[in-house]
């Protein structure tokens, strides 16, 4: 309950981070989120911007998925939405930028969503973004996760990534 009504907060910031990126900078975007509420809520953002975006949930079928798939890597939209539904077996190598708009509660959840853009066949930097509400329960689920990477790199091994807070790369 409490994530999403955070994530209703932050649906505006990342609106805005989309226009940004999309218009202004000319960079296609993927963008994952959780509830369904929270990706109809950035839908309507974006329309309401004029953002043409593909979508794809738990509702989407197998034929709308492979549109909304190509749709993306061919160039006819620039943001590509998705829900857990979207974290596995697809390819979104058109884009360098994903938006995690609601966090998830495991490293392996993450990873597996911003492997979407960092398949075979990417050429380019990429760049995962977290937005993040400062004191909220996003900070605690960002502590969460970030545990269990140090958990998961000690046991496991993990080669290191660099990251850097948005406020840091302003400067």
């Amino acid at each position: 309950y409490l994530r999403r009504i955070i994530a209703r907060g932050k649906v505006p910031a990342a609106c805005a981070w989309t226009y940004k990126m999309v218009k202004k900078n000319k960079e296609p975007v993927v963008v994952f989120g959780e509830h369904q509420d929270i990706l109809d809520s950035y839908t309507e953002g974006l329309r309401k911007l004029k953002i043409p975006l593909v979508r794809l949930d738990g509702t989407t079928s197998r034929i709308s998925r492979q549109r909304a798939i190509d749709g993306f890597q061919n160039g006819n939209v620039s943001v590509f939405l998705g829900s857990r539904a979207a974290f596995e077996g697809i390819t979104l190598t058109r884009a360098r930028h994903l938006m995690f708009l609601e966090r998830f509660f495991t490293p392996a959840a993450e990873e597996q969503a911003e492997d979407r853009i960092r398949r075979i066949g990417q050429t380019r930097q990429t760049f995962i973004w977290y937005l993040t509400a400062e004191g909220t329960i996003d900070e605690r689920i960002e502590e969460i996760v970030d545990r269990k990477r140090r958990i998961i790199k000690r046991v496991v091994g993990q080669p290191d990534i660099e990251t850097d807070k948005l406020e840091d790369t302003l400067d």
